[in-house]
């Protein structure tokens, strides 16, 4: 029945440590059944509407509409019916799991997973957090949403973004308190039940560290997904098509691909049509490299992330403290 086609597990995070990836790997395993879409969000804003501000709303021109909608939550699906249908196509795996990794961030969250999902298992992937925060924030900039050029000035203007109601997607400094977020968890699931993974082992060895998700998951473990594409990288060769219209349509987030991810539902698929438009319509190859995260605004970061730092190993069991080199 469709009111029985929830999740048994969510990935809750973190943003820019690589959950799309983590995402279309376990999509590959024929025990495991993903929602099509990424981010719903559901358990972050049920029942409720999110209420955010952006940029737009004090003069910066939105990307897009649909941009400025996904950017600010107001997308976000808050009606349990609609959340149930991603699930609609299960078909017998044994893993239910969708990815929001709002879910980390937004107080309250936990709480209501643990209403309607008490025996969840609860996926989190963290990064050195000042890595994080710039990569949200090369991010954004990618996207049009982010209007200062300047990483330093965004974290010196964050504060008074979030007191003036901007949602999570400009709170690069605040996504990073890792053990302040999962504490909430761990006061609400048993410890068994929240998997913590690090970024670092997802990129060094994807097959190694989807495998220990299956592990944790409870379904075949022996599974080799094909991790020869990378998703959502921030940085990069950038292929673009010539018309500006079709860039936006293929490359931004904008209400045409959320429509063509419902109706073609096959990720594979997806990927060749997109494949051969742009071959159809002649691309123009960018190599961009942006510069590496500035030397003062990493130790400025690491020393407001030091005391979050050092309370992870006793809270996860994942011993975190290399982060705390200044090193890039």
């Amino acid at each position: 029945m469709l009111s029985d086609r929830l999740p048994t597990f969510l990935v809750i995070g973190a943003a820019k440590a690589g959950t799309t990836s983590l995402h279309n790997y376990l999509c590959q395993h024929p025990d495991v059944f993903m929602s099509a879409e990424k981010e719903p969000r559901f358990f972050a804003f049920e029942g409720r509407s999110p209420d955010f501000c952006g940029p737009w709303d004090e003069g910066f021109p939105a990307p897009s509409a649909a941009l400025a909608r996904r950017s600010s939550h107001a997308d976000a699906i808050t009606e349990l019916s609609r959340y149930q249908r991603l699930f609609r196509d299960v078909r017998g795996e044994r893993a239910i799991g969708e990815s929001s990794v709002t879910y980390l961030v937004e107080p309250g969250t936990e709480a209501r997973i643990r209403r309607r999902l008490p025996e969840a298992k609860l996926i989190v992937v963290l990064r050195n957090p000042a890595d994080r925060a710039y990569s949200a924030f090369l991010h954004s900039r990618r996207l049009g949403i982010e209007p200062l050029a300047d990483f330093a000035d965004a974290l010196d203007a964050e504060a008074g973004r979030i007191a003036r109601g901007w949602a999570t997607s400009w709170q690069y400094a605040r996504a990073g308190f890792y053990a302040e977020h999962l504490a909430r968890y761990y006061a609400q699931f048993p410890r068994e039940q929240i998997g913590v993974f690090l970024y670092d082992d997802l990129a060094a060895s994807p097959v190694a560290l989807v495998q220990a998700v299956c592990r944790f998951l409870g379904v075949d473990a022996a599974f080799v997904p094909d991790v020869s594409e990378r998703h959502n990288v921030t940085v990069g060769d950038v292929v673009r098509p010539r018309a500006a219209l079709l860039d936006r349509l293929l490359n931004r987030p904008n209400a045409v691909k959320w429509l063509a991810k419902q109706v073609v539902r096959r990720r594979r698929t997806r990927q060749w049509l997109r494949a051969r438009t742009l071959a159809t319509v002649g691309t123009v190859t960018e190599r961009r490299r942006p510069a590496p995260l500035d030397a003062d605004v990493r130790r400025r970061l690491l020393n407001l992330y030091r005391s979050d730092i050092l309370r992870l190993p006793a809270l996860t069991g994942v011993d975190v403290s290399h982060w705390l080199s200044a090193r890039g």
